[in-house]
């Protein structure tokens, strides 16, 4: 899976695999998809004091399952990089959209000092 993150051109296959609820390593493929987003993805990540603006070039977080979009927003936001910041944002927003509950140090330790920078890669 984490090959298959590295080499496709998109992650139709990827989506297809979490929906199917494959079994994988959940840090491992959690940095392959923070590396993805690194080296192929276009992202957008825009914060300010009362408002951040994330999406993903690649959508397959509808597809996940609420315990691997936890651990990918925690392995994500440690990464310390906006790929990662990003990732790990787009990921509580799902979260939210289900009506998951986090804990409040959750979007902190994503933002920690990027709050109110703009990153974007196209």
């Amino acid at each position: 899976m984490a090959r298959m993150l590295n080499e496709a051109e998109d992650v139709v296959a990827f989506r297809e695999c979490l929906f199917n609820r494959a079994p994988f390593d959940v840090v491992v493929i959690s940095k392959a998809i923070v590396a993805r987003v690194m080296s192929r993805m276009r992202y957008v990540l825009e914060t300010s004091d009362t408002a951040i603006n994330v999406a993903l070039t690649d959508q397959f977080v509808a597809a996940a399952s609420v315990d691997f979009l936890r651990n990918l927003v925690e392995i994500a936001s440690s990464v310390s990089s906006p790929a990662g910041d990003a990732v790990a944002w787009v990921s509580l927003a799902e979260l939210h959209s289900r009506n998951i509950t986090v804990s409040r140090e959750m979007p902190i330790a994503i933002c920690g000092a990027n709050i109110g920078v703009e990153h974007t890669r196209q």
